[in-house]
């Protein structure tokens, strides 16, 4: 529906990272040559990414702007521009409200984001102010979703051009192909996964056709092991795996001119 691969049987999207077997889950994963590389390749931050490109027409490039040139450490980058914005005590509940949102999260939900971060905080000794009860988390949510609609202005200008197009039944995706959307308050969400899958899938043809032009054919110097939403895996020669890595990595930048994102693409290598 948004043009997003499957990644099923089995389901490769949804890998364990962080839990108790995510070190061996992960560990399964491995070159199948003896003494090549694994370069594994990500599209940075390329939801914010998305985002900032459809935001660009209303906003002149700006949230773009902090998407690329914001940094955590001194509170510039997004997450933590947005938590001023909502008063939330942590940056990782922001994080979690700021997707939670552009998911299609409803106010309720929300709430229950905000409720979560307060009862840390107050378990920290940060607040002495009582931990709202979940009755109330709906209004909470409404709350805390229009603070942030009314400090970032281009974001909900952008959420109601979409759920106006929504009523068509379908919106235009990054390369102009119709896409159905099952739901208004999904319609935001089902715009920024297509767009981020077609950058995607575009950089990795282009990457192929990169690497058979400076490798030689798939499977001689190096061959795709994984593509998974919006990272590649990959095995190398030894010699030749930090090419590789630039090279799909380049592929994504290039895929993102191509299709005339407003905002500048990239890829993270790792090796």
């Amino acid at each position: 529906r948004t043009s997003r691969c499957a990644h099923a049987d089995p389901n490769l999207g949804q890998v364990p990272a962080h839990t108790e077997y995510g070190a061996r889950c992960r560990a399964c994963y491995m070159p199948t040559r003896e003494d090549w590389l694994q370069v594994g390749v990500d599209a940075s931050g390329l939801e914010m990414r998305m985002l900032a490109h459809y935001m660009a027409p209303y906003d002149g490039g700006a949230f773009a702007e902090v998407v690329l040139k914001g940094r955590r450490e001194d509170g510039t980058d997004i997450h933590s521009r947005w938590q001023k914005l909502t008063g939330l005590f942590y940056r990782d509940s922001q994080k979690t409200l700021t997707y939670a949102m552009l998911y299609g999260a409803g106010d309720k939900k929300l709430g229950y984001t905000v409720i979560a971060d307060h009862y840390k905080a107050f378990e920290a000794g940060l607040t002495d102010i009582p931990v709202p009860a979940l009755s109330t988390a709906r209004d909470i949510g409404k709350q805390v979703r229009d603070r942030l609609l009314s400090g970032e202005e281009a974001l909900g200008k952008l959420i109601a051009d979409v759920k106006h197009a929504w009523k068509s039944g379908y919106i235009v995706g990054l390369d102009g192909r119709v896409i159905q959307c099952h739901s208004q308050h999904g319609a935001l969400n089902d715009l920024l996964q297509s767009a981020g899958s077609i950058v995607m899938k575009w950089a990795h043809v282009l990457a192929y056709q990169g690497l058979t032009c400076h490798l030689g054919p798939h499977g001689s110097e190096y061959a795709f092991m994984l593509h998974v939403h919006d990272e590649c895996q990959m095995e190398t020669k030894p010699e030749v795996a930090e090419l590789a890595g630039s090279i799909y990595a380049e592929s994504i930048a290039e895929a993102g001119r191509r299709l005339g994102c407003n905002i500048e693409l990239a890829g993270d290598v790792s090796v």
